[in-house]
């Protein structure tokens, strides 16, 4: 099913949560709600559950595969919710906690009890939790427990899938294993789903599209490769992963030749470098801009060595290398190198400039 919305806001309390917003969801694609705390994502995602209705407006439209469902109660649009926090009912079993949403629908749509049990067991076959079926959640563990609740959404066939950081609460670990679970549902099942979430990772990992909104607009929206190598603007680069920020000049009469600013000097546009598009030099590299630093702390994390660096003016440089790389280079902290950027890119007042 697609999904559109189109003009659509929201306001509490005279807070405009969303504004204006048009966006559209595609047929059978995975798409992540990313963002900041307080940037909308949720919101809109309750939008289009159902579970809040938009400010009036007359050209303010829901549609699913073209129908508007903006006046349609929560049980006529077909959709299926997984919250963080997994809603489970604590004094139900696996079994009941899964059957609950085709138990009260009404008695002409109602299953057999035979229909319920298949429909069920298919299910929790699917999520790999069919030998626990007689369990309470409390016997459960916190990834078990969203899978029960993963199951329970998809009981009542629906044509959308949302949720809401629905690995929020679960540690690291299991937060890696159940969104590459997830990955392989979705494309075993082929759902138009939704997902919010505030983790980058976890977005640039699994989704087929990202929603990027902030203050109740959408930033950019692409795919995960087209939003972090090609930000729209400064905001969407800082979100997605780190990035050092410097202060520049742009000749405009030097086709965009970009020059780190001197001290007191003003600045028209921010350059922004991710720390692993550095390359580090130990002798001062004849040509191009470089910059000065010296290595303040080596920290090991994972397949990554992370370089704290300073510069001239005590400017703190974050710079990644692998370790290959870092073995080769003999770096100490103490040290003086030179950097130059692999990759770079320019914005001024928050926008991207062109080259």
């Amino acid at each position: 099913m697609s999904i559109k919305l189109e003009n659509i806001s929201k306001t509490f309390n005279g807070f405009k949560a969303l504004d204006s917003i048009n966006i559209e969801f595609a047929d059978g694609k995975l798409t992540a709600l990313l963002g900041p705390s307080g940037s909308g994502k949720t919101t809109l995602l309750r939008l289009v559950a159902g579970l809040e209705i938009p400010d009036p407006d007359p050209a303010g439209r829901i549609l699913f595969n073209g129908k508007d469902v903006v006046n349609e109660q929560v049980g006529r649009r077909r959709v299926g919710f997984v919250f963080q926090h997994y809603a489970l009912f604590r004094h139900m079993n696996v079994f009941e906690n899964v059957a609950f949403g085709m138990r009260v629908k009404k008695r002409s749509e109602r299953p057999s009890q035979e229909e319920i049990r298949e429909r069920v067991f298919e299910l929790l076959r699917l999520v790999q939790l069919d030998s626990m079926y007689n369990r309470l959640p409390s016997q459960l563990s916190g990834g078990q427990r969203q899978r029960v609740a993963l199951a329970r959404a998809l009981a009542i066939r629906p044509e959308v899938l949302l949720l809401d950081e629905p690995f929020g609460a679960l540690d690291a670990k299991v937060r890696t294993e159940l969104r590459r679970w997830l990955r392989d549902l979705h494309e075993r099942l082929h759902f138009t789903s939704i997902f919010v979430t505030h983790d980058q990772e976890e977005a640039l990992e699994i989704a087929d599209r990202i929603v990027l909104t902030n203050q109740g607009r959408i930033e950019q929206t692409g795919t995960p490769e087209e939003v972090f190598h090609n930000p729209a603007n400064e905001f969407v680069m800082r979100f997605l992963g780190e990035v050092n920020v410097f202060h520049a000049r742009v000749d405009e009469n030097a086709a965009g030749q970009v020059s780190l600013k001197e001290r007191g000097e003003l600045s028209d546009a921010n350059l922004l470098i991710r720390p692993h598009d550095f390359q580090i030099h130990l002798e001062n590299p004849p040509k191009g801009s470089r910059i000065a630093a010296v290595i303040q702390k080596i920290r090991t994390a994972g397949p990554i060595v992370r370089i704290d660096m300073s510069d001239e003016e005590n400017k703190a440089i974050l710079v990644h290398l692998s370790h290959e790389e870092f073995r080769a280079m003999s770096l100490a902290c103490g040290q003086r190198v030179f950097l130059t950027p692999r990759q770079l890119k320019i914005y001024a007042n928050g926008k991207k400039k062109p080259k």
